[in-house]
């Protein structure tokens, strides 16, 4: 795909719209895709930094480190001990639109 992908997403407003549109999907997170093919993720309780790239419609997100916001839980050792392995998360790609469902939930991330 030769498309520029960089620049921000952001999950849908949390409105009856989108829930009938969607279905559940999880809110407060936006994710910045750099030039640079580095990335910044935030959700409501954590940053996710790593690399990215795009390959046949997929966006493939590669986890280098992660915290959560409240500083206090990284040095819990039931956390700090995930924070350290590494791993891929891959979105399927609509357009402008990056879709992952899991058995819980869809994330959703539009162009902003």
């Amino acid at each position: 795909m030769s498309r520029d992908f960089t620049g921000i997403y952001v999950a849908p407003q949390n409105n009856f719209f989108n829930r009938l549109r969607y279905g559940s999907f999880t809110l407060d997170m936006q994710l910045e895709l750099r030039t640079d093919s580095t990335y910044f993720l935030s959700s409501c309780a954590q940053y996710f930094y790593g690399t990215w790239k795009v390959k046949e419609r997929r966006l493939f997100l590669h986890l280098d480190s992660a915290r959560f916001i409240i500083d206090s839980l990284n040095y819990l050792p039931e956390y700090k001990s995930s924070f350290n392995r590494k791993f891929t998360d891959e979105y399927k790609i609509d357009g402008s639109t990056f879709f992952q469902q899991n058995n819980i939930t869809m994330f959703i991330l539009l162009k902003k």
